[in-house]
């Protein structure tokens, strides 16, 4: 969106008139600004005044034809070794201010003055809802020392607090509250060793269109029944094997996850457990836990 440029309208939009940078004449409809409370581009001519600018295309010269006109003459006038000056004549090639723009950048990058400088970069998952090879704007500079900032006060590893006697890591990869990649899992302990949880997996979590991803159902499946082996974690019980059954797809949306303890035999734990939508179970999971050498000598 580099060529939409919004300014508050701060007195009544009908007085104001929206000019293109060379004709002078008015490109926007009074109403449309009132419409928008806004001033918009110019270049948004060609969106709210469509009909207009198409007729003029046609009954006059091609803006194409003018903008290679004006091309061939700029590019006569940079044979001029001694040309130090930007030509008047780029201000009617449109852009005119882009070759500031980079040098600017140029500038900044080799002299580190901590300018801020807005640049499209690929989005790579910066922004959810957007594909990584979308183009977004993004201020470097800022960027840049907010990632520090961020990079100095992240949290050591292996910190956990004990909530109802059973431990919380904070930094889980499945229910760490202070992990932003975790699952929005919390997990419910029964009597009977059962343990469960409902919760809702969003965009972030997708794997084929609208479905959860298979590794994020491994995940989740992989802790749930970890919490029913270790006996909500009070208990050394690590993951030994695990089988994952995807029965079918997993939608994004609410979900429940439940685990329990289907036998012991010696250090082993054999637990099993299922995530289940709306319509019924969609992926199953039986592991053996197993209580670690050191566990067991300290008995």
């Amino acid at each position: 969106m580099t060529r939409v440029g919004w300014a508050p309208v701060l007195l009544g939009a009908s007085a104001l008139i929206a000019q293109g940078p060379s004709t002078g004449r008015a490109v926007i409809a009074g109403r449309v600004l009132d419409d928008l409370g806004a001033i918009p581009s110019y270049y948004l001519h060609y969106f709210y005044a469509h009909d207009r600018v198409l007729a003029e295309l046609r009954d006059g010269v091609p803006r194409a034809a003018e903008v290679t006109e004006i091309e061939r003459q700029l590019l006569e006038l940079y044979r001029d070794p001694a040309l130090v000056e930007k030509p008047p004549l780029l201000e009617q090639r449109g852009g005119a201010f882009y070759s500031e723009a980079a040098l600017g950048l140029v500038r900044s990058l080799l002299s580190d003055d901590g300018a801020v400088h807005e640049v499209d970069v690929r989005n790579h998952g910066t922004l959810a809802g957007l594909a990584d090879d979308d183009v977004v704007e993004n201020a470097r500079t800022t960027v840049e020392a907010v990632t520090q900032s961020l990079r100095q006060k992240t949290r050591p590893s292996g910190m956990s607090y004990l909530v109802d006697g059973h431990p919380l890591p904070l930094g889980n990869a499945a229910i760490g509250l202070c992990n932003p990649i975790a699952p929005p899992m919390v997990v419910h302990h029964e009597d009977d060793g059962r343990c469960w949880s409902e919760f809702v997996l969003g965009s972030a979590y997708e794997g084929p269109p609208t479905l959860v991803h298979g590794g994020v159902g491994a995940l989740v499946l992989d802790h749930i029944l970890g919490e029913a082996a270790s006996q909500g974690m009070t208990k050394p019980r690590f993951t030994g094997t695990i089988t994952v059954k995807y029965l079918r797809g997993t939608p994004l949306g609410p979900l429940r996850a439940e685990a329990f303890i289907d036998r012991t035999e010696g250090v082993k734990t054999f637990a099993r457990g299922f995530i289940s939508d709306a319509e019924g179970i969609t992926v199953e999971a039986e592991g053996v836990f197993i209580q670690p050498a050191w566990a067991r000598e300290a008995e």
